[in-house]
């Protein structure tokens, strides 16, 4: 589900040259996923990392074309931009966790009061708890973008490395491994941790307020992480490392069983009268630990 509106998913390009401006549009208008959850009569939001408008520069990415600068690139104003998503509390693209910024209606850069993860986490309980005794079903996509690069102490969650195992088990794949005091890779599992605690949180959440029997939850990512496999990093490459990551098998038996309910959607990034979904920025899958 979460691949439908979420990056190039969205507008498949022929060749690595495109315009990245076009990203501003889906291929099909009207037929994202939240565009279809909003005809169908559902509340729709979106939370956290968006990544598909033209960011910083509008135009051409081929050299030597025009570009126009954009006064709050990572701004994604109401409108057709937002694929149907009528709660907003998200950003472009940005890398600074620790002090993630997200916009609502305006272009008013906003600062989340805590940790990335924290903050998008608290926005998804408080869209919940909105909603109290609402008979409209919802359809919520939260987004974060840990784990995701940069590794960095400082953009960890606060305490997480002291609880972080001090040696990694790596795969006999692993080599080249560019590990430095300032880039620890075990900031990868902090930052995984942190989004694991933080999907409890809201199962915890729809358990409590006897919802977990009507809503449909998913949990995803967009892709894995290669952390010197085979000498490479980051994602480009079609290794199991970067290509393997996790699904929820629920929404399949929900399915199959006749289950009608409410749905949610916890994807990053990537959310069945309702329906939360989760995706985190980099998955684990492929990953040692």
């Amino acid at each position: 589900m979460h691949a439908i509106p979420r990056n190039a998913a969205d507008r498949p390009l022929a060749h690595s040259v495109g315009r990245r401006d076009e990203l501003d549009q889906p291929a099909v208008p009207g037929q994202s996923i939240g565009e279809v959850f909003a005809r169908g009569g559902y509340d729709t939001g979106y939370i956290g990392k968006w990544h598909l408008a033209a960011g910083a520069r509008a135009g051409s990415l081929k050299r030597g074309e025009a570009t126009t600068t954009r006064p709050e690139p990572e701004f994604v104003p109401p409108g057709p931009g937002r694929m149907g998503y009528q709660n907003w509390a998200a950003f472009n693209f940005h890398t600074n966790f620790s002090k993630a910024f997200y916009y609502r209606d305006t272009p008013q850069r906003l600062v989340m009061p805590r940790y990335e993860t924290d903050s998008e986490t608290d926005f998804a309980l408080d869209f919940l708890k909105g909603r109290s005794g609402s008979s409209k079903p919802f359809f919520l996509m939260v987004a974060p973008h840990p784990p995701h690069p940069p590794w960095r102490p400082e953009q960890a969650p606060a305490g997480s490395l002291d609880r972080a195992p001090k040696t990694l088990h790596w795969r006999p794949n692993v080599k080249g491994r560019r590990d430095a005091p300032q880039v620890d890779p075990r900031c990868y599992f902090a930052m995984l941790s942190n989004v694991d605690e933080n999907f409890g949180r809201l199962l915890k959440y729809l358990d409590e307020t006897g919802q977990a029997d009507n809503t449909i939850v998913v949990f995803t990512s967009d892709h894995g992480e290669m952390m010197a496999s085979h000498g490479r990093y980051n994602k480009m490459v079609p290794y199991a490392e970067a290509v393997r990551y996790p699904a929820d098998r629920a929404v399949a038996e929900a399915h199959s069983g006749g289950f009608e309910g409410r749905g949610a959607l916890y994807p990053h990034g990537s959310s069945a009268n309702s329906g939360v979904a989760m995706r985190s920025g980099n998955s684990a899958s492929g990953e040692r630990n």
